[in-house]
């Protein structure tokens, strides 16, 4: 009977420690680090520069802190994921500015392939995030969809990365595949013939 109420305190105690935020151990991935700094941004002659707006993004289930549970993963939620896509085509040179968007673009989470700590995953052999993001672009004068495209991204994080909190890796490898998904895109956007 003792250790039994010795388990319910030591678990009630981790509980208290971890939602009250004295513990991170599920890491949400930062937004500075899930976006793509594009290093080649468009220029005024591209039918994109400063031309589309960020719509709706659906489906990012942020990050759940009761990591004991062993269900949940580090993500970005909706409004996160959002400014994270924000940044990237800021910094391509394609977001909208002043309400002059011509185009929007929309992100809906198909597959964030999380892990949790029951993944199979562990800290020493690495953690890998490969997830699947839908992107459609549109033009907002036709409504004509000119993108509509899934892209599947890669991030990976190993010991050399952090070797403690299966979470926390798996934080670094989930900021990896946005960044991977977000350099896809623009890439694919680049190339892209506007109606």
């Amino acid at each position: 009977m003792k250790t039994l109420k010795l388990s319910a305190l030591l678990l009630l105690s981790i509980l208290i420690v971890s939602t009250t935020g004295c513990v991170s151990i599920t890491s949400s991935p930062d937004v500075e680090d899930s976006f793509y700094d594009d290093p080649n941004p468009v220029t005024t002659d591209s039918e994109y520069f400063q031309a589309i707006e960020v719509g709706k993004t659906e489906g990012f289930k942020g990050t759940n802190p009761f990591w004991f549970s062993g269900k949940v993963s580090p993500n970005l939620d909706n409004d996160t994921a959002k400014e994270a896509l924000e940044d990237t085509l800021r910094s391509a040179e394609m977001l909208a500015v002043n309400g002059s968007a011509t185009y929007q673009l929309d992100a809906i989470m198909v597959d964030d392939d999380a892990k949790g700590v029951f993944g199979g995953d562990n800290i020493f052999t690495g953690t890998e995030r490969n997830m699947s993001i839908r992107y459609v672009l549109r033009a907002l004068n036709t409504t004509a969809i000119l993108y509509n495209e899934v892209i599947k991204s890669h991030g990976e994080a190993g010991c050399s990365d952090l070797c403690i909190g299966a979470y926390l890796q798996e934080s670094i490898a989930t900021e990896r595949s946005n960044t991977d998904s977000h350099k896809q895109l623009i890439e694919d956007l680049k190339g892209l013939q506007a109606d």
